[in-house]
């Protein structure tokens, strides 16, 4: 083979590889693009809840979403198409040069490899026609969703505002913390509420802190309560006591309490109690203890570039994605849950207990010793090291797998009543 020969095939080595490249990333992209968006397709179950033109207006702003979802996932399909068109092409073309042959036909059908192809049953049939179909038909799903929503929106339409989670008034209430801030006082945070949402966040650069407060109803704000206590260093809100139910799309849309708290006030122990339904969300804080009750409600906190000392979770009903970075102690109670947590580094204690067809999946945790107690439940850890292990299942499937088979724990016993156990990379003393 001459060298210009060589050349050839290398360079045809490199266009492939890059490709394939490509192709993989676009795959990757589009697949957690679908996963990430299937629930629009289940979204349409609150049609039932709707009448008259809402319930018209619902399904064009739906179907508007789920159209959207599929012609972007329409459109990594035609990318990928054609990136492995190109390279089969490479290939055909480098065939040709070596041996001289005719790939006519081969070209043909490669040709053929495209969803273009679906648009010629409507005389779309050139590259040019199909982007143009494609921009248009964008255009005018987003003309639909835009109008639908804005008729909506100036109707104050309840399943839209639920579905959104839009509220039809704000009370906002400031507070300075300079003084706290300057003399690094600890504050103790407490929020409970029956029915609601409990949002917190901490804000950099600024001293004073933003508590603001969405509602309906001229009762959930009567039965707001917000009380700074300087002398005890305790700021304690209330709000939606004393409600017993929840259901969603037929009750008033549930009240939602937002902190926006300095990143220089010192939160000591922050408890946050839901005690029907709601949601919490955690996001950009640290603090020494955060300790989370709930029933029925969807739990996230992040705090993988802040500090929190010690986590307490006791919930039931309720999905709970935790993430951060390190922790002193981590205590977690799942009743009838599912619970997604990477916690990182443990320096002492992990607690874990779980029951009534719960579901725990643990990732990358490196903890001292490592505690579970669990009935009727799946759990799954992955990347999970502790020095000393001790698992309890009854009626349990148990997955413990690592990748690292060289860091085993000093002690790991499973004590198990008809369970099912799989261990990989990780070896168990009973």
């Amino acid at each position: 083979m001459t060298i210009s020969r060589i050349s050839k095939v290398m360079l045809l080595a490199l266009i492939e590889t890059v490709l394939f490249f490509v192709a993989f990333f676009i795959v990757i992209f589009g697949v957690s693009y679908f996963q990430a968006n299937l629930f629009l397709f289940t979204d349409f179950s609150v049609l039932s809840y709707s009448v008259g033109w809402e319930k018209v207006l619902m399904s064009i702003y739906l179907g508007c979403n789920a159209l959207f979802m599929i012609f972007i996932s329409l459109i990594v399909i035609e990318l990928v198409l054609f990136i492995l068109r190109t390279m089969v092409k490479s290939v055909l073309s480098t065939y040709r040069y070596l041996s001289l042959k005719s790939t006519d036909k081969a070209d043909l059908v490669v040709k053929k490899v495209s969803l273009i192809t679906l648009f010629k049953w409507m005389r779309i049939n050139s590259t040019k026609r199909a982007i143009i179909t494609y921009i248009v038909l964008i255009v005018v799903i987003f003309g639909f969703k835009f109008v639908s929503e804005q008729i909506m929106k100036a109707s104050d339409f309840f399943i839209y505002r639920v579905y959104e989670n839009k509220h039809l008034y704000t009370q906002t209430d400031d507070y300075d913390f300079t003084n706290a801030i300057e003399s690094m006082d600890e504050y103790t945070l407490q929020i409970s509420s029956s029915v609601g949402n409990i949002h917190l966040y901490q804000m950099k650069d600024q001293t004073q802190a933003n508590f603001v407060y969405l509602y309906d109803e001229t009762d959930q704000l009567a039965s707001y309560s917000f009380i700074v206590d300087e002398i005890g260093k305790t700021i304690t809100i209330v709000f939606n006591q004393s409600v017993y139910s929840y259901n969603e799309y037929s009750d008033t849309l549930r009240p939602q309490m937002e902190l926006y708290l300095p990143e220089g006030l010192i939160l000591n122990d922050v408890h946050l109690s839901i005690e029907v339904s709601g949601d919490i969300v955690v996001d950009y804080a640290g603090m020494n203890t955060l300790d989370i009750v709930a029933h029925d409600s969807e739990i996230y906190v992040s705090a993988l570039n802040y500090v929190i000392e010690n986590l307490s979770v006791d919930v039931e009903s309720s999905k709970v994605r935790i993430q951060t970075r390190s922790l002193n102690v981590a205590t977690i109670e799942l009743n009838d849950s599912e619970a997604t947590l990477t916690l990182g580094e443990i320096y002492n204690d992990l607690s874990i207990e779980v029951m009534n067809e719960s579901q725990l999946y643990l990732y990358n945790v490196d903890v001292d010793d490592l505690t579970i107690h669990s009935s009727d439940s799946f759990l799954e850890l992955r990347e999970v090291y502790a020095t000393t292990i001790i698992v309890h299942l009854n009626n349990d499937t148990f997955e413990h797998l690592n990748g690292s088979a060289t860091d085993q724990p000093e002690s790991y016993q499973i004590y198990q009543t008809e369970s099912t156990v799989v261990l990989r990379g990780v070896e168990s003393d009973s």
